[in-house]
């Protein structure tokens, strides 16, 4: 579990989500709206959501491509609760929260 999260903000543009990924060597990010988590976007969002369909990563906001809602775990579940959770909902990162 990381503690250092690093967020974008959901009206940010995928360039900007990119360029923030790249500069603290991260592979995804917590999406903010209004302070508040609402979701992550990973380098594969970006890809496959932007990239691969030719779009305009300066014109595609992260809240366009970001999975919704945000999927959390409490910090006192198990590991294996939380393993659960990440395959019932088939995501590779979970908020904890």
């Amino acid at each position: 579990m990381r503690r250092n999260i690093v967020t974008v903000d959901s009206e940010a543009s995928s360039a900007t989500a990119s360029k923030t990924m790249s500069k603290n060597s991260v592979g995804y990010l917590v999406v903010l709206r209004n302070d508040q988590p609402v979701g992550i976007v990973t380098e594969r969002d970006l890809v496959s959501k932007v990239r691969a369909v030719d779009k305009d990563p300066s014109k595609v906001r992260v809240s366009e491509v970001m999975p919704a809602p945000l999927i959390t775990v409490d910090p006192d579940a198990t590991v294996e609760n939380a393993v659960e959770i990440m395959v019932k909902n088939g995501i590779r990162q979970l908020a904890v929260v």
